[in-house]
């Protein structure tokens, strides 16, 4: 910095000498000093090494050092050791804990009831749970008013709710869960492959199986 201000005065005194040599007027009047007029200029001090203080420090001593130096040998050691005295129980038993007889969790089986019905009843649930055979022949279509008889008899209640959606509600039955059906239109009978889906969600809804019908002798 100090360098910076010698070379900006080597400057102005060559400004100076080159007016006063162009103008006798300018004579011993530095541009500097007129810029400065009325203001004290500011120059930068030489630089002093700055003096550093010596900080005391005072040793501690840690008290895990002492510790450490402490004496082990109990003649020289000041430390007094008293003799734990363990209290052993005598009187009777400890208790044992009443042995836990585990009760076996059995899965009872979920019996499904059995339908007793006539034969065109019997029809109607045979072609829902069809089980082919190398005898057998397809049952073909169920009219529509055979399906919501045969429902109706084992325990359902039919309702129409809106266009083609019927619902059965369980009324006569250990179920609660209702299920709809779509009635067939234009000619009013269920296809074959239409009635096998029809079983396969009442087993899916109830668990039932072609087996719960037997036939009234």
């Amino acid at each position: 910095m100090r360098k910076a201000e010698q070379n900006l005065d080597a400057f102005w005194r060559a400004i100076d000498d080159e007016a006063a040599r162009k103008d006798s007027a300018l004579q011993g009047l530095a541009t500097l000093y007129k810029v400065a007029e009325g203001c004290e200029l500011q120059r930068t001090p030489e630089w002093v090494e700055p003096v550093e203080e010596v900080r005391k420090t005072v040793e501690t001593e840690v008290p895990y050092e002492a510790f450490a130096r402490a004496s082990l040998d109990p003649e020289k050691s000041n430390l007094i050791v008293t003799d734990e005295k363990i209290k052993i129980k005598t009187r009777g038993l400890a208790r044992q804990p009443p042995h836990v007889v585990e009760e076996a969790i059995v899965d009872q089986p979920d019996h499904q009831p059995s339908f007793i019905m006539g034969k065109l009843v019997l029809k109607v649930f045979s072609a829902l749970f069809y089980t082919p055979t190398a005898l057998s022949e397809n049952p073909g279509e169920i009219p529509w008013l055979d399906f919501v008889h045969a429902l109706h008899s084992v325990g359902f209640a039919a309702c129409k709710l809106y266009g083609s959606v019927w619902q059965f509600t369980p009324t006569k039955l250990d179920v609660e869960r209702s299920i709809q059906f779509h009635e067939p239109h234009p000619h009013g009978k269920i296809l074959f492959a239409v009635a096998r889906r029809h079983g396969r969600r009442l087993t899916r809804a109830y668990g039932w199986d072609g087996a719960m019908f037997v036939l009234d002798r």
